[in-house]
């Protein structure tokens, strides 16, 4: 990552996550064309955020949830994680629902497992 303030901007991102200092609900997206260090900055969060943070699938950023009374094992997973990632994303729309749901809307969330 050579450009100097984005990296800053990207350190002091990982530093609150890790804090739990999380001021506002916010997404990052990298997004760059390749060779550019985003693969590189998903490995690091995996070793970093072991237990803080997981990987989402992206079908799961498309669709949301369609039924409300439907298993949700992959928010049971996510429960109490600062940080998740995904890779690669497609050009379709996300899933509004969902994004609002991961990254915190003020409601409570409930999840049941399978």
């Amino acid at each position: 990552m050579p450009d100097k303030k984005c990296r800053r901007y990207l350190w002091k991102a990982m530093a609150l996550a890790l804090s739990g200092d999380l001021p506002n609900e916010v997404i990052y997206f990298l997004v760059g064309s390749g060779k550019n260090g985003k693969t590189i900055v998903t490995s690091f969060l995996n070793n970093i955020f072991e237990y803080l943070g997981s990987q989402v699938k992206n079908a799961f950023l498309y669709q949301g949830q369609s039924d409300a009374n439907q298993a949700t094992p992959i928010l049971s997973r996510l429960s109490n994680k600062r940080v998740l990632w995904s890779s690669e994303l497609s050009c379709k729309k996300l899933s509004h629902a969902c994004i609002k749901t991961l990254v915190g809307s003020g409601d409570t969330n409930v999840s049941r497992s399978l």
